[in-house]
């Protein structure tokens, strides 16, 4: 379970890095390098904590009882 979630935080990760990477110069003009970065991280603390908690409650639902 852990590296499922292990492995869809880092995909999120490299998807998020490299669209803030590819972003035009102009939309750093206009916005502060602390939002983008507070906002990058909270969206990957999210990721974190709630892909973690859906595979955990899916692995116990598809489990026999």
């Amino acid at each position: 379970m852990a590296s499922a979630a292990f492995r869809a935080g880092r995909a999120f990760h490299a998807a998020a890095l490299a669209a803030v990477a590819r972003a035009p110069m102009a939309f750093f003009d206009t916005t502060p390098l602390g939002r983008v970065l507070a906002r990058f991280a909270k969206d990957v603390d999210t990721i974190d904590d709630d892909v973690t908690k859906t595979v955990r409650s899916a692995a116990l639902f598809c489990l026999p009882s």
